[in-house]
């Protein structure tokens, strides 16, 4: 038998060969990997070596297109501001000039495209002039900051006595019958809007955190988190509880502050309530827009009409021969609100700025890697051991907000955009909102919104993993039908916007069916039928970031017959589409604390916070049908097309 020695010495002879076995297939895998990544970074050189040629091929073309005495002309007269210059035209050309610089940099003397290494993956990016810093052609995909300093403000400008912002007539489409250009679409192919893979993600978004306070701050109050509580006590005290009589539900529910007009409180009169939609027709009773606006100015919050005559129906939602007639309203998809709804009534109460500013302002729900393994999800939670809640504060320069789609808005080409995010916290937007009411914040101010949404998948998850919206407004949230979300199958999830005085959403339809509950303060809901499309200047093209919206501030309508001075200046383009605007038909609505209003189908909606509000909606799958006096979906698609 061979000794210890001998054993031992044969062992350690054998763990050496699958040692060295071990680390050669280990070298191999090695291998292998490092070519799968430089195969995977060189299809991206490639990719962007196509997209620089692209767009040299498109800078030739502008160039091409320009005469140059023509070209040099026009950019005088558009830097000195003379008139019958275009400035459009001059800003083609030096567009179009920086991007033909910025393609020749990635080419050789001799017009050869450069291919870089891949690992040389620093040295792709090209000249940073090229891009604007929130992205652009060139750029790469990182998430940068927009610096929108620079950029073109020749449209979209204030009149010279800052009074009023104008549209920029760029954004506007054709008249209805009109044979005008169509100038969205120049602006689209010429501006290379909505090619995604020529552009990384822009944010556009300043900062105030670490800075030193705004202006404002000293003159706002410190004491509105408190106020709100004590104020709800008082309300109850005075009109009971939430299932007090129709005139009361909601009375009082300000969020803490104190509007120079509380619209929870004010005298309305109401319409007879009917068991059903009239055979006849004639609900709801539509107005020219321009009647509505002449009635009641949009800006002029401190003043509204006594007593507001309310044209929508209004059912009981504890009376439940109203909820079936309320039923037949929302089956014939056509508007009407309910009001004593507890739930709603009981989150207004609830929705103090202590209460939702500890929910907002923390660290939100994180979810682990092993959700998908295990089903569960790892919160952060707050002192009640709710999961925290994201949301986000916009900013405009005035009180008009338009949505758009960051990713497709091209300052270089468009201008400065609409509305910009900022960092603020929820305690100090309700703060501002607060200062708002308490001065009568004008419509030249700037204005801020806190937005927040709740993914869908949120009411698959157990309960205990809600987060406050979802817990408080159950019938929202439900996966079970409910009267608000009666198709949870195509529910997108719940919505939730917190205005301040003045802020005005442009106007825009919702596909789906909409429920829409103010928990707290109100707002005015102007709302158009969907046969009114043509008028109302809806952007049509999908690659424009603000596809089925309009730029119309509707509050100018009543400018149309003024002399004032600064209204010389509108632009000829936004006057004519105003024109067309103040005709079309419309009916409006005040929506308060404790009320639910069901916008139909592809019903336009244009809004105005009457006082600082909370108000949040959820959706319940698209109609496609026809109402034969207010038309559907044909007519949208019609006006729309593709996309709608």
């Amino acid at each position: 038998l061979p000794t210890t020695t001998t054993r031992s010495r044969r062992l350690r002879k054998r763990g050496g060969s699958m040692q060295k076995k071990r680390s050669t297939w280990h070298y191999m895998a090695m291998l292998a990997g490092l070519v799968v990544v430089y195969l995977t970074l060189s299809s991206g050189g490639r990719q962007r070596a196509a997209r620089a040629l692209r767009r040299r091929r498109r800078a030739t073309t502008l160039l091409r297109k320009k005469n140059d005495a023509t070209s040099a002309a026009a950019a005088a007269a558009a830097a000195a501001g003379v008139s019958g210059g275009n400035p459009y035209d001059a800003e083609d050309v030096v567009r179009a000039k920086r991007e033909a610089a910025a393609a020749a940099e990635l080419h050789d003397a001799d017009g050869e495209e450069q291919h870089y290494p891949a690992w040389k993956f620093w040295q792709r990016r090209g000249p940073k002039h090229a891009i604007p810093s929130g992205g652009g052609v060139g750029g790469g995909r990182r998430k940068r900051h927009a610096d929108i300093s620079n950029v073109p403000k020749e449209y979209g400008v204030w009149s010279p006595n800052r009074k009023y912002k104008w549209v920029d007539v760029r954004q506007l489409p054709p008249l209805p019958g009109g044979d005008q250009e169509d100038m969205i679409d120049r602006t689209i192919e010429e501006g290379g809007l909505g090619m995604r893979d020529e552009r990384s993600a822009r944010d556009f978004k300043k900062k105030y955190a670490g800075g030193p306070p705004m202006a404002w701050e000293a003159d706002a109050d410190d004491d509105g988190m408190t106020r709100h509580a004590a104020t709800n006590d008082a309300a109850d005290a005075e009109h009971g509880t939430a299932s007090a009589s129709h005139p009361n539900h909601g009375k009082g529910i300000t969020g803490g502050s104190n509007p120079k007009v509380d619209y929870t409180s004010i005298d309305y009169n109401y319409p007879s309530t009917m068991s059903g939609p009239p055979a006849e027709g004639g609900y709801p009773f539509l107005e020219p827009l321009g009647t509505l606006m002449t009635r009641w100015p949009q800006d002029d919050i401190d003043h509204p009409p006594q007593p507001f005559v309310e044209q929508l129906q209004h059912f009981d939602y504890n009376d439940p021969e109203q909820v079936q007639m309320a039923l037949k309203f929302r089956d014939a998809e056509l508007p009407f609100k309910v009001y004593n709804v507890p739930e709603v009534v009981a989150a207004g109460k609830k929705w103090t700025d202590e209460y939702v500013a500890g929910h907002f302002d923390r660290d939100y729900k994180t979810h682990s890697l092993m959700d998908g393994v295990f089903g569960r999800r790892q919160d952060k939670r707050n002192k009640d051991g709710i999961p925290g809640s994201k949301g986000h504060c916009q900013e405009a320069e005035g009180n008009f907000f338009s949505f758009f789609i960051p990713m497709n808005w091209e300052p270089r080409t468009l201008g400065p955009p609409p509305t910009m995010d900022n960092d603020l916290t929820y305690a100090r937007w309700a703060k501002h909102a607060r200062y708002a009411d308490k001065v009568s914040l004008g419509p030249t101010e700037k204005h801020f919104y806190w937005q927040a949404g709740i993914p869908r998948e949120e009411r698959l998850h157990p309960e205990d993993t809600w987060t406050f919206v979802s817990r408080d407004l159950p019938s929202f949230s439900s996966p079970e039908p409910t009267f608000f979300g009666f198709m949870p199958e195509m529910q997108k999830g719940i919505q939730c916007r917190f205005g301040e005085r003045g802020v005005t959403a442009a106007t825009h339809y919702d596909a789906g069916r909409n429920m829409v509950a103010m928990m707290v303060g109100a707002k005015r809901y102007v709302l158009s039928p969907p046969n009114a499309c043509p008028n109302l200047g809806i952007v049509t093209r999908r690659r424009h970031p603000v596809f089925r919206h309009s730029l119309l501030n509707f509050g100018y309508l009543n400018l149309l017959e003024g002399d004032d001075p600064d209204v010389d200046t509108m632009p000829k383009e936004e006057r004519a589409w105003l024109e067309v605007a103040r005709d079309s038909m419309a009916v409006e609505t005040v929506l308060k604390a404790g009320e639910v209003l069901y916008i139909p189908s592809h019903w336009f909606h244009y809004i105005t916070s009457l006082q600082k509000s909370a108000q949040c909606n959820t959706r319940s799958g698209r109609d496609k049908g026809y109402h034969p006096e207010h038309g559907g979906f044909d007519d949208v698609m019609e006006c729309v097309g593709e996309g709608a």
